[in-house]
């Protein structure tokens, strides 16, 4: 049985210009009759509806669902997809526990076989012509803790098109970078004792970044540069000093 929380666009977000609405659904599905193991799907998806022409609101809509739910849902539409991720996840939970469901279900004490899957993006910021996306996507399966990942996307609103760090840099500016990211990376953890617990302090760009009016925000996973306890980490770097790395013209457009 999947019981099913509202599902909508609320509000009209936008983004100096950029219309959007949010898209939330909440759905709990029980694995069988008679028992309270359940996963739990939750849904919230920040999607274009305007100020930009349909040819790149398509593109940036679909980055956005493919980076959400994965490369095998190819769609614009935030609806049909949300929709297509939700069963596959149900399916793909009570085909994984039917095992385990036979072994426990005479059980009155058994392990319970519950998680939850949640996927959320929203519009992060923007730098000129370039507009970022943070999607978030956090599971629990079972075990000690859940996991949770995020992932950024970059686009140029002019086109749709995604900016990498091969558009974003100069052709070498991977060391600069790293010195920069690592120089702001104890003001990113909460006290010396998070700083400490860090596996890497001399970080490097990683690909996964984000922009607003404060600079360039690199994103390092759970595990990726410390353990896991300290999360996911966010490092900033200010406008002001990443000239020397910024392609011309990229930091100035308006």
């Amino acid at each position: 049985m999947a019981m099913a929380g509202l599902s909508l666009f609320s509000g009209c977000n936008g983004q100096k210009g950029l219309k959007t609405e949010t898209y939330e659904n909440r759905t709990v599905v029980s694995l069988d009759h008679g028992r309270r193991d359940s996963l739990e799907i939750k849904i919230e998806l920040e999607s274009v509806t305007g100020g930009v022409k349909d040819s790149i609101m398509e593109k940036i809509n679909c980055s956005i669902i493919r980076t959400a739910f994965g490369k095998d849902y190819d769609s614009t539409d935030v609806v049909k997809a949300s929709e297509a991720f939700k069963k596959d996840k149900a399916d793909e939970y009570k085909e994984i526990n039917s095992e385990l469901l036979k072994e426990f279900k005479d059980q009155e004490n058994s392990i319970p076989l519950s998680g939850y899957d949640y996927v959320t993006g929203y519009f992060y910021g923007n730098h000129g012509d370039i507009y970022s996306y943070d999607v978030n996507h956090s599971v629990f399966e079972g075990g000690a803790h859940g996991s949770s990942s995020d992932y950024a996307l970059n686009f140029n609103i002019k086109t749709g098109n995604p900016v990498t760090e091969e558009i974003m840099f100069v052709h070498d500016f991977k060391n600069e970078l790293s010195s920069l990211l690592s120089s702001h990376l104890r003001e990113a953890m909460k006290d010396q004792d998070a700083y400490d617990a860090l596996f890497v302090k001399d970080i490097e760009p990683n690909g996964n970044f984000l922009v607003s009016e404060d600079g360039i925000t690199y994103i390092y996973g759970q595990y990726e540069i410390g353990p896991y306890y300290l999360g996911i980490i966010k490092v900033t770097v200010p406008w002001n000093e990443l000239q020397d790395v910024i392609k011309g013209g990229i930091a100035d457009q308006e």
